[in-house]
């Protein structure tokens, strides 16, 4: 391997999250699919987790998670499944 590979790899081993953590978001945001689809919402993971392509950040990590709405009252119906008490 040469010292460029050896450069990128160091750096992607910096950045990339561990099976751990990775399974960690999955079972969190597989919980939060369900339960949205529990209540006859659709809803999908996007972005660079379904990309497999996320990254490491410092403090929260982010996973982006959409919903697609049929009509007004199925989004006022999402405001009360995510109300926090």
């Amino acid at each position: 391997m040469n010292k460029y590979n050896l450069i990128l790899e160091k750096q992607l081993k910096k950045i990339s999250l561990s099976k751990q953590e990775l399974n960690s978001l999955k079972s969190i945001s597989d919980k939060l699919i369900l339960e949205l689809k529990k209540n006859n919402l659709n809803a999908f993971i996007g972005g660079s987790f379904a990309k497999e392509t996320i990254i490491k950040k410092k403090g929260k990590q982010d996973i982006d998670i959409f919903v697609v709405f049929k009509n007004e009252k199925k989004i006022n119906q999402l405001g009360l499944i995510l109300e926090v008490e």
